[in-house]
C-alpha cells in the first residue's frame, strides 16, 4: 500500500511546528507552574494538585515532543515508527523507547482528564477534599495500567521477526524516497489486536465514560447551588470548568479518534486510518501550550498576575477588573486652607 502525499505533508508541517510550538509549550507550562504553586486562590485549594499533575504531564510532553517526534503508520500489517527531533533522527533501539514514551503520554493525558473529573466531583458533589495519599493511588492506578499496556507494546516490538520483505515493502513507498532511512522500528499489527481489546479500548472508553458521567453531575449540582453562592464563587467555578472542558477535549480527539480507527481496522483489514493519526499528532505537539494558555486566560489571580507584571514592566499600573481603588487628588485652593478630595474610582 503507497503511503499518501498528504502524510507527507502532515509530517513536514509537524517537523516544522516542533521546534517552534514546544518551546512554547515549555515556557507557558513553567509559568503556569509557578502561578498555581503561588498565586491559586483558597476556592482551589483542593483543586491545586490536580492541576500541578496536568501541568507536570504537559510540561514534559512539550519537552519529548522537541526532541522525540513521531511518525507511524502501517503497510501490509507492519507497524513502522520513525522518530526525529530538534536532533535529527534517532537510532532504532531510542525510536523504540520514545514510541512507548509517546504511547504512555497519550493515554495518560486521557487518564488525567479523569482523574480530574473525580476530584472534582467528589468536591462539588460530596464536599470530599482528597488529601495527598489519596490522590496518589487516583492517578497511580491508571499510570500502573497504561505502564503494563506499553510493556506489551515493547515486548511485541521486540518480537516481531526482522524479515527482508518489511524493509522491501518500506522502500517502495513514498516514504523511502522521501526519507531514505534505516531509523526505524518495526511491530506485528496482529499481536496488538489482544491487548487493544483488553487494556486499550477500556482504558479510552472508561475514562470518557467517568468525564461525561461526572461532568454531567458537577453540572447539575452546581446549577442546583447557584443561587446560593456568591458571584466569587460562582466565578472561580465557571473558570475551572472552561479549563476542564479545554483539557478534556485535546485527549479525546489524539488517542481517542486513532484508537477507535484502529479498532476498526481490526474488523475491517485494509482500512487506512494513519492520515487521521497524522491530525492527531499534530493536535498532541499543540496540546501542551493551548491547556496552559486556556487556564493562564480563563483563571482570574492568574490572568492578573501576568497583565500585572506585563503593566509593570511598560512603567503603568494594572487595575484588575471589579478592584475598587482610592486615588487621593490634593488640590490648593485660593483661600490660605487646602483641601484634600478623595474619589473613589471603579474599575
Amino acid at each position: 500500500m503507497a503511503i499518501p502525499a498528504f502524510l507527507m505533508f502532515l509530517r513536514n508541517v509537524k517537523r516544522i511546528m516542533a521546534p517552534i510550538v514546544c518551546p512554547i509549550g515549555i515556557v507557558l507550562n513553567v509559568i503556569l507552574l509557578t502561578l498555581i504553586i503561588t498565586k491559586s486562590p483558597s476556592q482551589m485549594k483542593n483543586f491545586k494538585k490536580v492541576f500541578i499533575l496536568t501541568c507536570v504531564t504537559e510540561l514534559a510532553l512539550a519537552a519529548f515532543n522537541l526532541f522525540f517526534l513521531q511518525t507511524m503508520f502501517h503497510i501490509d500489517g507492519i507497524y513502522y515508527t520513525f522518530t526525529d527531533g530538534v536532533l535529527g533522527p534517532v537510532s532504532r533501539g531510542l525510536s523504540l523507547a520514545s514510541h512507548e514514551v509517546h504511547v504512555f503520554f497519550q493515554y495518560a493525558c486521557l487518564t488525567n482528564t479523569a482523574v480530574v473529573f473525580t476530584v472534582r466531583y467528589l468536591s462539588v458533589c460530596h464536599d470530599i477534599n482528597t488529601s495527598l495519599l489519596a490522590f496518589f493511588p487516583l492517578f497511580g492506578v491508571w499510570w500502573a495500567i497504561i505502564l503494563v499496556y506499553v510493556g506489551f507494546l515493547t515486548e511485541i516490538a521486540i518480537d516481531t521477526p526482522d524479515k527482508p520483505s518489511i524493509h522491501t515493502n518500506l522502500r517502495t513507498t513514498e516514504y523511502w524516497a522521501w526519507e531514505n532511512s534505516t531509523d526505524y522500528y518495526i511491530a506485528d499489527k496482529s499481536r496488538f489486536a489482544l491487548y487493544a481489546y483488553i487494556l486499550a479500548i477500556p482504558v479510552t472508553l472508561i475514562s470518557y465514560f467517568i468525564v461525561l458521567v461526572l461532568a454531567f453531575l458537577i453540572w447539575r449540582k452546581l446549577h442546583k447551588l447557584s443561587s446560593m453562592m456568591s458571584a466569587e464563587q460562582l466565578r472561580a467555578h465557571r473558570e475551572i470548568t472552561i479549563v476542564l472542558f479545554v483539557e478534556a477535549l485535546v485527549p479525546f480527539i489524539t488517542p481517542v479518534f486513532p484508537v477507535s480507527l484502529d479498532v476498526l481496522s481490526f474488523v475491517i483489514p485494509h482500512m487506512f486510518s494513519i492520515d487521521f493519526n497524522e491530525i492527531s499528532g499534530l493536535i498532541f505537539i499543540l496540546s501542551p501550550p493551548v491547556t496552559a494558555l486556556s487556564k493562564l486566560a480563563s483563571i482570574k489571580p492568574y490572568r492578573d498576575t501576568i497583565f500585572t507584571v506585563i503593566y509593570r514592566a511598560m512603567g503603568k499600573q494594572y487595575v484588575p477588573a471589579g478592584r475598587t481603588t482610592i486615588t487621593v487628588v490634593s488640590t490648593v485652593s485660593r483661600t490660605p486652607q487646602s483641601q484634600q478630595l478623595f474619589s473613589v474610582v471603579k474599575k
